[in-house]
């Protein structure tokens, strides 16, 4: 296996780093060692953050990672000019939605 400090930094499937990989799986365990291990969750993947894919998918659990323990920033707007409560509510995400509308209101 690779060396997550590695992993961190390196390219996965598609040019997308190894955290928007891991993102879009779901796998927040995973997740949280690259994180631990120096990944840059502002990278992007086509326009995206890793933010960005969590709320287009509906994951829960990577979205709430990235806001409370990256800081990630709830307004960046992606190539196309989406926020990830937008990508959310548009791909029927409600409790995706829900929660980054929490996170805005607590600011």
């Amino acid at each position: 296996m690779q060396d997550p400090d590695e992993l961190a930094v390196t390219e996965g499937h598609r040019g997308c780093s190894a955290l928007i990989c891991a993102t879009e799986k779901g796998h927040v365990d995973l997740m949280r060692l690259l994180l631990t291990a120096g990944a840059d969750a502002g990278l992007r993947c086509f326009g995206w953050t890793a933010l960005h894919h969590a709320a287009l998918i509906g994951h829960k659990r990577a979205v709430r990672l990235l806001v409370e323990q990256c800081r990630a920033p709830l307004d960046v707007q992606s190539a196309n000019g989406m926020t990830p409560l937008q990508l959310a509510v548009e791909h029927g995400n409600h409790s995706c939605a829900r929660l980054l509308r929490m996170y805005s209101v607590m600011g």
